[in-house]
């Protein structure tokens, strides 16, 4: 039966076995080892990267049901089958610097997880990933949603569990005893063989199958680069380990240290004075709200002595720069309230084009018809109720499309 051997030393990077079987497809040579100190792909950890009699290893995968066959496998295109004979020696290394990748990015991943144990009541586990490059993934399923400052504690908690120097044990139990163990954490269905575990000092304690380190010290820094919504109640975090952490970390100092001396301000104020200003900017905001409406009702009232008229009714088109559309649209729901048989139409330009339609509240012609039909012709769409219609994502020339859409109503109204 296949020895498999990484669990009983992950530093080992160099080791003999005997070649017990080649398989040779078309595209693809694979062997298989009397035992083995190489890590299959699995529990989301990638395989390990390597030499067998100098041949590259290009990826290890687990064959059969009872992950007990291992399948080594070798770049076909450059492989010599009279090097892997069954029964030859394997001369086996294994690439220390990918294998010490994987080790920093899964052994960072239960030092995370232990620090969200800190932060929720009610805390699952959904799953993880590493990519080999020093960075990984943890999905967290909380019973609330993790903010800003929890990322900040998620941060300082997991690296100071990796300074505290913590002992990792791992150790076999059978199924039946997994549950016996006190906060264990696992999201698969146990196999009907031994369980391994890996517990980090209380700090975490998991079914685990990957390779690990010793002690947490030698994880080095650890940097949450990010956090996404994976599902309900789930929660991507990304994160980064070793060398990758420090060049996180040194990201953030730079952009800190810039920002600081743009500003003028220490470090340590540099969120209250970014709170200053966004509130100035959200005043600064509001106002330009209000003169915008302002603006746009001052040039609706003057534009009304030139409707044109079209028996009792009339009609007004006219172009408004520099005003958004709700600020349009407000404009024109106030002229309503105040004129009688009046339609009007505001083509405005912020960004691109849209179409603001209304007519007072005497009149019931059919304005959705002629404002979307000339939406669709300069390659936008709109809709909206009776006596407020709006379309938006024109393209051209603001006049040209006044001009046209005059026309349109001015055929349509006629018709009334």
């Amino acid at each position: 039966m296949l020895k498999l051997k990484y669990w009983d030393d992950p530093y080992r990077t160099e080791f003999r076995a005997e070649i017990v079987n080649v398989v040779v497809g078309a595209d693809v040579v694979a062997l298989e080892l009397s035992e083995t100190y190489f890590h299959p792909e699995g529990g989301g950890q990638r395989s390990d990267r390597g030499t067998i009699n100098a041949l590259p290893v290009t990826d290890v995968q687990f064959s059969g049901g009872d992950h007990r066959t291992v399948l080594h496998y070798l770049d076909a295109a450059h492989t010599n089958l009279e090097k892997i004979k069954p029964g030859q020696a394997a001369v086996c290394k294994i690439d220390w610097e990918y294998r010490l990748l994987n080790m920093r990015s899964h052994t960072g991943c239960h030092l995370i997880y232990g620090a969200a144990r800190k932060l929720y009541r009610e805390l699952g586990y959904a799953g993880f990933s590493i990519t080999g490059d020093g960075t990984g993934t943890v999905y967290l399923n909380t019973s609330r949603s993790i903010t800003s400052e929890d990322i900040h504690k998620l941060t300082q908690l997991s690296n100071m569990a990796m300074l505290e120097d913590l002992n990792i044990t791992t150790y076999f139990v059978t199924p039946n005893e997994v549950t016996n163990i006190k906060n264990v954490v696992y999201n698969v269905k146990l196999p009907e063989r031994d369980v391994r575990i890996v517990d980090i000092n209380g700090w975490d304690v998991a079914v685990c199958s990957g390779t690990h380190f010793t002690r947490t010290i030698e994880v080095g820094p650890i940097a949450i680069i990010g956090r996404t919504k994976h599902k309900k109640d789930v929660t991507r975090i990304d994160y980064a380990i070793g060398k990758n952490a420090l060049d996180e970390n040194m990201i953030t100092h730079r952009a800190i240290s810039k920002m600081s001396s743009f500003f003028n301000v220490n470090r340590n104020e540099l969120v209250a004075h970014a709170e200053k200003l966004n509130n100035e900017v959200e005043e600064k905001t509001r106002q330009l709200k209000k003169v915008r409406e302002k603006y746009s009702e001052y040039e609706l009232l003057n534009s009304i002595n030139n409707a044109v008229e079209i028996g009792t009714m009339r009609l007004v088109v006219v172009a408004l720069r520099n005003v958004d559309q709700n600020a349009a649209r407000s404009a024109a729901s106030k002229l309503m309230k105040r004129e009688a048989r009046l339609v009007l139409c505001i083509v405005g330009e912020s960004g691109r084009i849209f179409i603001v339609g209304a007519q007072s509240h005497d009149l019931d012609v059919n304005l959705a018809s002629p404002i979307i039909q000339t939406a669709k012709k300069y390659g936008g769409g709109g809709g909206g109720r009776p006596h407020l219609i709006t379309a938006g994502g024109l393209t051209g020339d603001v006049d040209t499309i006044v001009d046209d859409l005059q026309s349109t109503l001015l055929r349509n109204l006629a018709e009334v």
